[in-house]
């Protein structure tokens, strides 16, 4: 992670980054790749919902297909998946 935030790459690729840190340190790297440059393009993998709601795109896949693409608010009015996981999170924005 630390590598990843220290290069200027154009694309980082963030697989499950913050499945094993603590609310404080999750904030702490939420804020740090949110400070990164609008001209990287950010892949994030994940299943807290509160590292993604704010980006541009999200892709939905459940049992190995694509189910839905949108925006957070595009989202919780169409997947059924998205929904069910912003509800177990106790999630909005």
């Amino acid at each position: 992670l630390a590598r990843g935030l220290a290069l200027s790459a154009p694309v980082l690729l963030l697989d499950d980054v913050l499945s094993a840190v603590d609310t404080k340190t999750e904030k702490k790297i939420e804020e740090s790749l949110n400070r990164r440059t609008t001209e990287q393009t950010k892949l994030i993998v994940t299943h807290r919902l509160s590292v993604v709601a704010k980006a541009n795109k999200l892709i939905v896949v459940n049992n190995g297909e694509i189910e839905a693409i949108g925006s957070h608010q595009e989202l919780s009015k169409v997947s059924p998946t998205y929904q069910k996981m912003a509800e177990i999170q106790e999630f909005s924005v």
